[in-house]
């Protein structure tokens, strides 16, 4: 190989490595965060919603329970929204009389922490029947 293929090679590669950590860094999301997240479902009538799922994304956080309450500590990115959705399936109890889903979403924003202690997030969210 002459030198001048091996400098532009090395050049190449150099560029491409730098590129790359470059990238890592400024898509890397922040320092987690403690977050404390206690959100109670409620009804139209305002009534509490037992076993509604709660989602966060594609991941299941767990069910509201019987007061309509969920209730989780999580480590998230400073900085970021965190969104959570809610739904309930209820059976049609007369006859034919189809299934209906109520869903609801919620977000909060995680700041940055800055002690030990976990930021607290707070709320209610009221679930609406989904339109089919």
């Amino acid at each position: 190989m002459t030198r001048s293929i091996r400098n532009l090679m090395f050049i190449s590669i150099t560029a491409l490595v730098v590129s790359a950590g470059a990238y890592a860094a400024f898509t890397r999301p922040g320092p987690l965060s403690p977050a404390v997240f206690e959100i109670r479902a409620i009804d139209t009538q305002g009534h509490p919603v037992a076993g509604a799922e709660v989602w966060m994304e594609n991941q299941s956080l767990g069910m509201t329970d019987s007061f309509g309450i969920w209730r989780r500590n999580l480590n998230l990115p400073e900085g970021t929204e965190a969104r959570f959705n809610f739904r309930k399936k209820f059976s049609g109890f007369k006859g034919n009389a189809p299934a209906r889903e109520y869903s609801a979403m919620k977000s909060f924003h995680v700041g940055k922490s800055g002690h030990k202690r976990a930021e607290n997030h707070r709320g209610s969210v009221k679930m609406e029947p989904v339109r089919l």
